[in-house]
């Protein structure tokens, strides 16, 4: 009896002992392939984003309508634990509050909408943020 008691310990100890991500696989780029809508929290007039991700490391594109008009590319640049972070690049803008970089993160979250947050790189422009849902598209 007492060498089985050492198995079912010696067990258990393994599992305690396994990193919590094994727990719970990690959420693949491609996960997040399609398009999203949402629209800015604490934008006045308020700013809709749409996001095209193509699942991959390039060929994301990103569009803001309603207070600024602009689109860009979306360019990946890795993850840390569930988010993921791209290079926004905006390449036309018919707005002048639109343009130059920026980071994106992108979260999945458990209802199904993605996290989004962008802040500015090398400017003094306070951080946005939205909640985007996978777009419908009409056939």
């Amino acid at each position: 009896m007492r060498p089985r008691l050492l198995v079912v310990s010696a067990l258990v100890v393994m599992l305690l002992s396994l990193p919590a991500a094994a727990a719970a696989a990690p959420t693949p780029l491609g996960a997040l392939r399609g398009p999203w809508v949402g629209t800015l929290t604490g934008a006045d007039p308020a700013i809709d984003v749409s996001v095209r991700l193509s699942g991959g490391k390039r060929g994301s594109r990103i569009a803001f309508t309603g207070g600024l008009v602009c689109s860009g590319v979306l360019i990946y640049l890795g993850r840390g634990g569930g988010t993921f972070r791209f290079s926004e690049q905006i390449r036309a803008s018919q707005s002048a509050g639109c343009g130059g970089l920026g980071i994106v993160r992108l979260r999945l979250r458990p209802d199904g909408r993605l996290s989004y947050r962008w802040q500015a790189v090398g400017a003094d422009i306070p951080p946005a943020r939205a909640l985007l849902e996978r777009a419908v598209l009409e056939s």
